[in-house]
């Protein structure tokens, strides 16, 4: 497919929009409050225990092998919005909490500053994804 304009890709078919959700955390607290007691300490304290949290468990509406229009958030205005069309293949969650949806045959339609590198891993923060109809 060849590269096209914003307001192009605005007037093409779409499906429904597709989002990821998170699980809601637990109601148990994960801080333990230590209190300092008066007086000279005889032993070294240990520092702050915490327990380590589980990283963020994703539930997302996205359907196997099916293909997605990937479009830009981060610009404000349409002319520099970025969108690529791919099929989605997994959500992947990182230790620090950060989602990425991955996709495999990833197409730039619309590209403002030329085509550089296509990525595979998008952000579901920076990033909308509209099923292609």
């Amino acid at each position: 497919m060849t590269l096209i304009t914003f307001e192009e890709y605005q007037k093409l078919p779409k499906g429904k929009l597709t989002k990821d959700t998170y699980k809601e955390k637990s109601s148990i607290q994960t801080k333990v409050a230590n209190r300092r007691k008066k007086g000279t300490r005889v032993t070294k304290t240990k520092k702050n225990q915490t327990k380590k949290e589980s990283p963020k468990k994703v539930e997302s509406n996205f359907i196997p092998n099916v293909e997605y229009y990937i479009e830009d958030t981060t610009r404000r205005k349409n002319e520099f919005k970025e969108v690529y069309k791919g099929t989605f293949v997994k959500t992947k969650t990182y230790e620090n909490g950060d989602v990425y949806v991955e996709f495999d045959n990833v197409k730039k339609l619309v590209a403002p500053f030329g085509v550089g590198g296509i990525p595979f891993g998008f952000s579901s923060k920076g990033h909308r994804f509209i099923e292609v109809k």
